[in-house]
């Protein structure tokens, strides 16, 4: 039977009920209260660990960085020259057309030049007509001295002979200059190609009148591709001619292309503040249509290695705040040590390698710094670290 102890000051209350209801009562009234305590003390313990603050954390580790700048970049041809016609004639042959590959050496037009080839004939009949001049009045002036010497003919007429001998001497001489002017000008009817490269801007075809003012077409060179990049002034100590270079474009994705800076001008801008580094780089054949992968006019972005550093503490680029910037190179972290208890730390660094930066001081590795929740953390707090996104608990909380 139910003590009075546990029904005191409840009896009343039982008289109304029946007995099965006043028995459960009665249970429920004697209850331990040990057991009472421990499901408050769970119910605050789960509290708690509810209000602490969720963050993910990564550890500080020593790697490689590479010290890399970057630019946007504009594809270019390497070499590029325009053909201008040097006679005013017609375009008898113009075989290549635009997107030709040519060679150097090789014949890209050729221009009517039968009125010079007709005066070069009358001048190589006029010089040998001069020449047999000449080897008459050779003859004749040695026949006139041995007359002079004895006194049969003045000396007037002796120097009158040799005035026009060396008149018709001289006469040749000039023919000869203005057939061999006349023979460049003949050589000038056939265009070639000073270079390698492709055809374009083709303005004139085969039976048009060419003029010397209007050029016949474009040949440009394609491999090695050229980049021109505007170094900014803060860059300029560290960039130089010879450094590696890697170029990524849309066009061509998932493709690292190699280059080497091969000149970099020695002036600044004043308008950009920036100096023109220029760049080779190597442009490999499509393995289908056996055509060149990048073309100029296509827009990329370079990267300079500029230095490589073993060896360094980095942490990762998340961890640092944005907005807490002390000066140019200190941000702001959070790192949290084995309590679980966020500190602010200020952080000098250097060199950002894609997500990870290098740091110069302020923290040590194996140090963990907060990457996601730390905007809403106050130096000192309390936290409860994820080790993913996911919300999944990292080993450490996971075993307490």
């Amino acid at each position: 039977m139910p003590n009075g102890k546990c029904f005191r000051g409840r009896w009343v209350i039982g008289m109304w009920l029946t007995v099965p209801v006043a028995f459960a009562l009665a249970v429920v009234s004697c209850a331990p209260a040990d057991t009472k305590d421990t499901d408050d003390k769970k119910s605050a313990d789960g509290a708690g660990q509810s209000a602490l603050k969720k963050v993910q954390v990564e550890t500080v580790a020593r790697m490689e960085i590479v010290d890399r700048r970057s630019y946007t970049a504009d594809l270019e041809a390497s070499t590029e020259v325009t053909l201008y016609p040097l006679l005013a004639e017609r375009i008898v042959s113009f075989p290549v057309e635009e997107g030709d590959r040519v060679v150097a050496g090789q014949v890209i037009a050729r221009i009517r030049a039968a009125g010079i080839k007709k005066s070069i004939a009358q001048m190589q009949a006029e010089i040998e007509s001069l020449d047999e001049t000449i080897g008459s009045q050779k003859r004749e002036l040695e026949r006139s001295l041995g007359l002079y010497e004895k006194a049969v003919i003045t000396q007037q007429t002796l120097e009158q002979m040799e005035s026009g001998y060396k008149s018709t001497l001289a006469r040749r001489k000039s023919l000869e200059a203005s057939l061999g002017q006349i023979e460049v000008t003949a050589g000038n009817a056939i265009l070639k190609s000073p270079v390698d490269g492709f055809v374009i801007g083709k303005q004139l075809e085969e039976g048009d009148i060419a003029q010397p003012v209007i050029p016949l077409c474009r040949i440009i060179g394609v491999d090695p591709i050229r980049v021109n990049v505007g170094i900014i002034e803060k860059d300029l100590m560290a960039v130089r001619v010879g450094m590696d270079v890697a170029l990524e474009v849309g066009a061509v994705p998932n493709h690292v292309f190699r280059g080497k800076i091969v000149r970099i001008l020695p002036v600044v801008d004043r308008a950009t503040r920036s100096s023109e580094a220029r760049i080779d780089i190597a442009n490999p054949k499509d393995a289908q249509l056996g055509e060149p992968l990048l073309k100029p006019g296509m827009f990329g972005r370079v990267s300079i290695v500029v230095a490589t550093k073993p060896d360094t503490l980095a942490a990762p680029a998340q961890s640092l705040m944005v907005g807490t910037s002390v000066s140019t190179d200190v941000r702001k972290v959070f790192v949290v040590d084995n309590l679980d208890i966020a500190h602010e730390r200020s952080v000098k660094i250097g060199v950002q390698n894609g997500e990870w930066v290098e740091i110069q001081s302020g923290l040590q590795a194996a140090e963990r710094v907060v990457t996601r929740g730390q905007y809403s953390l106050k130096d000192g707090d309390k936290v409860r670290v994820y080790s993913d996104d996911k919300g999944t608990l990292d080993t450490a909380e996971a075993a307490q």
